[in-house]
């Protein structure tokens, strides 16, 4: 009898071993198929900006366009005309599989030139709206965008690669199927603060068309996750055959000593 009971403990451990097993095998698969892509922005990132003596107007009319070298953000009062700095970059991330859960994101700029006189945040907004090329009317529709997808303070500015973290409302904004577009503000064009006389707060980041090539381009980089898929792996079924076959023993044994107790009594 004892060593019955002592049997019924071991296919007990047994199979407790087996389901654990093959909670451990999918755990690990699960990280095995987290993930990480980098894009570099396309050709057709650039800037705005509007120029007038009245901060309004400068503030809510389109100037000029540049596609040049570098991407500016900020702005300025220099000789009682404000100038209103916005940027954007687009990246082409269609190659991300549509069932992916992303994780993370950070936006990667290399700074040019740090012409402020006060600090800000370079914030990120949303550029869906955006039709690459920039026109004059994207001044506008990056105007309108006020929430914050990830910032960076411009007191760590730096000409090398520096990161924008992007929160929940960045990483929403990454495009699975297309194009992700990407605004930049300055914090304070966003608040629309005026109050900065004879001042600048702009800096500038290299654009992709800087040179030939990513070593400077803005990029994207995008951590995910695939979800696995339901049909269990080739080591998983195997722990699954033996969870089975644990389970008949166990059953077995428990039915062979039910039949002695009846016969006993």
């Amino acid at each position: 009898m004892r060593s019955k009971k002592v049997m019924v403990v071991v296919l007990c451990a047994l199979l407790l071993f087996s389901v654990l097993a093959i909670t451990d095998v999918s755990l690990g698969q699960q990280k095995a198929l987290a993930d990480e892509a980098t894009f570099y922005s396309t050709t057709a990132d650039g800037q705005l900006w509007g120029s007038h003596a009245d901060y309004g107007t400068a503030h809510d009319t389109a100037f000029s366009m540049i596609d040049g070298d570098y991407l500016s953000i900020g702005q300025t009062n220099v000789s009682g005309s404000y100038r209103i700095y916005r940027s954007a970059v687009f990246f082409d991330t269609s190659s991300l599989p549509d069932d992916v859960y992303i994780l993370a994101a950070t936006l990667s700029l290399v700074g040019y030139s740090d012409d402020s006189d006060t600090d800000f945040d370079i914030t990120v907004v949303n550029g869906s709206s955006l039709t690459p090329p920039l026109a004059l009317s994207d001044y506008g529709l990056l105007r309108s965008q006020t929430i914050s997808g990830g910032a960076f303070n411009t007191s760590g500015f730096m000409t090398a690669y520096f990161d924008i973290q992007l929160n929940a409302d960045g990483i929403g904004w990454i495009s699975k199927t297309g194009m992700t577009k990407l605004g930049l503000r300055s914090s304070r064009d966003i608040n629309a603060n005026a109050d900065f006389p004879n001042a600048r707060e702009s800096l500038s980041v290299l654009s992709s068309q800087f040179v030939d090539g990513e070593a400077y381009s803005p990029k994207l980089v995008v951590t995910y996750y695939i979800p696995p898929t339901s049909v269990p792996t080739m080591s998983q079924w195997g722990m699954i055959g033996m969870g089975i076959v644990l389970a008949a023993a166990l059953a077995w044994s428990v039915r062979k000593r039910l039949a002695v107790s009846i016969d006993k009594s």
